[in-house]
C-alpha cells in the first residue's frame, strides 16, 4: 500500500456527479428566477468541499495503513487491543486467490481493528471541522447561495452510490 493510491476513477465520478448536480441546481434556480451569481459561487464551493474532502479521506486512509503496516503507529492501549497486529497483508502463496486476499484483509482488519478506528476517527473529526469553518466563513460573506452550497454537499453520497452501481452492472 505504500504507493498511496488515490481512488481516480471514483473521485472522477464524484467531480463529474457535482458537476452535473450544481447544473441541476443552476436550473433550478434559474426556473425559480432566484438565479444570481451566488448561485454558481456557492455550486463551486460546495462541489469542491466535497471533492477535496473525499481526496483528504482517501488518503488519510491509506496513510493510515501504510503507518499500520510499517509499524509507525503509536501503541494503543491494552483495553483496546484486538490481538496482536500482523506484519503485512501478504498471504503464503505468490499468486493468491480473492478469497485468500479477502482472508488475509479481514485478518489484518480485525487484529488492527482499534488502530485503523483512533486513527480514521482523528481524521473524520480534523476533516469535518475544516470543512464546517470553510462553509461558515463562506455562508457568512453572503457570496454563496445557501442552497446552491448545501445540495453539492448531501450529493457525496448518493452520487458515488449510483457510479458504484453502474460499475457492478458494467463487471457483470
Amino acid at each position: 500500500m505504500n504507493d498511496n493510491k488515490i481512488p481516480a476513477k471514483e473521485t472522477i465520478a464524484l467531480a463529474i456527479g457535482e458537476i452535473a448536480v450544481s447544473i441541476l441546481v443552476c436550473i433550478g434556480f434559474i426556473i425559480a428566477k432566484k438565479f444570481n451569481y451566488t448561485v454558481i459561487l456557492g455550486c463551486l464551493i460546495g462541489s469542491t468541499v466535497t471533492v477535496v474532502n473525499f481526496l483528504v479521506l482517501a488518503i488519510s486512509i491509506n496513510r493510515t495503513l501504510d503507518k499500520i503496516l510499517d509499524g509507525k503507529l503509536p501503541e494503543i492501549s491494552d483495553e483496546q487491543k484486538t490481538e496482536e497486529p500482523i506484519e503485512s497483508l501478504d498471504v503464503q502463496d505468490e499468486n493468491p486467490s480473492e478469497d485468500e486476499k479477502d482472508d488475509a484483509a479481514a485478518r489484518f482488519a480485525k487484529e488492527n481493528n482499534a488502530k485503523l478506528q483512533n486513527a480514521i476517527k482523528l481524521s473524520y473529526f480534523t476533516r469535518n471541522i475544516i470543512m464546517t469553518v470553510v462553509l461558515i466563513v463562506a455562508l457568512i460573506t453572503g457570496w454563496f447561495n445557501v442552497f446552491a452550497t448545501v445540495i453539492p454537499l448531501l450529493m457525496f453520497k448518493p452520487i458515488l452510490t449510483v457510479y458504484a452501481m453502474m460499475e457492478r452492472r458494467k463487471n457483470k
